[in-house]
């Protein structure tokens, strides 16, 4: 059986990165919007999002996986990452850093003729790196991790995903031990070295989430 580990970092990694990327744009807009923003039911609007923490994903998985199926995602890397670049989290998250930002700060951009998005983009977004990229390793993690869903929406060999690859180590013969620690190794290598990269900005976004 052919074991293209390299394939299947490849795809953990274009995963991760993508879904990285759309949760973070997705997750800060409406952050930003539930903080920053005025209008009614803002309120009951965020403890909707916020309660959604609460729902398993295996409580969700067969209506998600019928949906994917429907939009002739499946099988193709949309399916691996779409699901999952909305997090009731990362919005709770970057939602308490918008809300410390002095409301002077908006009030000068906006007297200075900048339109909401570019007080979100110019203005907003540069204030809250550590949360960003505080949120972007959590998902990062999140997403470098995942087996069951991988595991239920692809078939084809060229979408496999680190853990998947990993599992398909194990067969009915035999156990193939040295093949599944150096991928366990290989495989925790990419977080080891982006923590250690981030973990300034990681530590410092934690501490000062806003849960005080």
């Amino acid at each position: 059986m052919e074991r293209n580990f390299g394939r299947a970092l490849a795809n953990s990694l274009l995963i991760a990165v993508v879904t990285v990327a759309i949760t973070l744009f997705i997750g800060s807009m409406i952050a930003f919007a539930l903080a920053r923003i005025r209008f009614p039911g803002r309120e009951i609007v965020f403890v909707l999002i916020l309660a959604t923490i609460l729902i398993p994903f295996e409580t969700i998985m067969v209506s998600v996986f019928l949906t994917v199926q429907r939009l002739g995602l499946f099988d193709t890397y949309p399916a691996l990452f779409l699901p999952w670049v909305t997090d009731a989290f990362i919005i709770f998250l970057l939602r308490q850093h918008f809300r410390d930002i002095p409301d002077e700060l908006q009030d000068a951009a906006i007297v200075d003729g900048c339109s909401l998005f570019r007080v979100y983009w110019n203005v907003m977004l540069p204030n809250i790196r550590p949360a960003l990229v505080s949120a972007a390793f959590v998902k990062f993690v999140f997403s470098w991790d995942a087996f069951l869903w991988p595991l239920i929406v692809t078939r084809d060999p060229d979408l496999t995903v680190v853990q998947l690859a990993i599992s398909r180590l194990f067969t009915d013969q035999n156990v193939l031990w040295e093949l599944i620690f150096a991928g366990a190794f290989i495989g925790t290598v990419p977080l080891i070295v982006l923590f250690l990269l981030l973990q300034r900005y990681y530590v410092e976004g934690v501490v000062t989430s806003g849960f005080n």
